[in-house]
């Protein structure tokens, strides 16, 4: 089991997508709190 999921089960999250938007929150400030993203990437991933 990666640690990556692990990290999600442990949070109670369905994807680990989550993590990718707080780094983008955090790193780039593009995403505030209370805004609602939407992931519209083709592949499935979680």
């Amino acid at each position: 089991m990666s640690s990556m999921f692990k990290k999600v089960q442990k949070q109670g999250w369905r994807s680990w997508v989550v993590f990718e938007l707080e780094q983008i929150r955090d790193k780039d400030k593009l995403i505030k709190l209370g805004m609602t993203v939407v992931d519209l990437r083709a592949a499935f991933s979680g």
